[in-house]
C-alpha cells in the first residue's frame, strides 16, 4: 500500500488515470462527483477555529469570523484540500481567506504555534479533540462554523484489491469512533464545543 499527500486538483484525474484506488478528503459540493465516482460519507466533522488557552480570544463568549481575519493564523497550504475548505468557509461569510502568517499541512507544527500563541488555526473537531487529550494547551473558540462530511471516493464500475478493501474498511472503523457511533449527521451543524 502507498499513500500521497496530493493537490486537491490531482486527485479525481488520478483516480481516472488509475494511479489512486481512492481518495479521502472533504466532501466537494463541486463537478467533482461525475458520474464516474462513486462518493461514500464516512464520517461527519465540523471545523473549528481554535486559539492557545491563553489567548485574548479565549475567554470570549461569542466570535464573529470577520473579527478574526486580521489576526495572525497559521493555515494549511492553499493547494491543500484542508486549505481549500478554510478558503471556502470564509468565502460563505463574504470574507477573503485571511493571509497566514504560516502555512503549513503539519497538523503537529499548526498545533504547537496555536499553543504557544499569538496564532489561531482551524482544525476538524475530531482533530482538536485529540490534541487537547494530549495536552496540548488549545481552546475551542466559539465562532459558528459548517460542518463538513469526509469522504472516500473511488471509481465507480472498478473492482477494487482486497488490500485497498481492507484498507477502506478500517477507515470505516476509525470514522464510526469519530462519530462517536452516533451515525452520519451528528457534526452537522455543530457549534464550537469540544469534549
Amino acid at each position: 500500500m502507498h499513500t500521497d499527500l496530493i493537490d486537491h486538483s490531482d486527485a479525481f484525474l488520478g483516480l481516472r488515470e488509475r494511479r489512486y484506488d481512492c481518495v479521502l478528503i472533504p466532501e466537494r459540493p463541486h463537478d467533482e462527483s461525475a458520474d464516474d465516482l462513486k462518493v461514500e460519507i464516512v464520517c461527519d466533522d465540523g471545523r473549528i477555529v481554535a486559539a492557545g488557552a491563553h489567548s485574548k480570544w479565549a475567554r470570549r463568549r461569542k466570535i464573529d469570523l470577520a473579527e478574526l481575519i486580521n489576526e495572525p493564523w497559521v493555515l494549511s497550504g492553499p493547494i491543500s484540500w484542508r486549505g481549500t475548505v478554510v478558503e471556502e468557509i470564509f468565502r460563505a461569510r463574504g470574507l477573503s481567506r485571511p493571509r497566514p502568517m504560516v502555512t503549513t499541512d503539519s497538523i503537529i507544527l499548526r498545533a504547537r504555534l496555536v499553543t504557544g500563541g499569538p496564532y489561531l488555526g482551524m482544525f476538524a473537531t475530531s482533530v482538536l479533540r485529540r490534541l487537547i487529550a494530549e495536552n496540548y494547551a488549545i481552546t475551542a473558540l466559539p465562532v459558528d462554523l459548517p460542518g463538513l462530511s469526509n469522504v472516500v471516493v473511488t471509481l465507480k464500475n472498478r473492482t477494487l484489491s482486497p488490500v485497498v478493501e481492507r484498507f477502506l474498511a478500517s477507515v470505516r472503523e476509525v470514522a464510526a469512533s469519530l462519530n462517536g457511533n452516533q451515525g452520519r449527521g451528528a457534526a452537522r451543524g455543530s457549534k464550537s464545543k469540544v469534549s
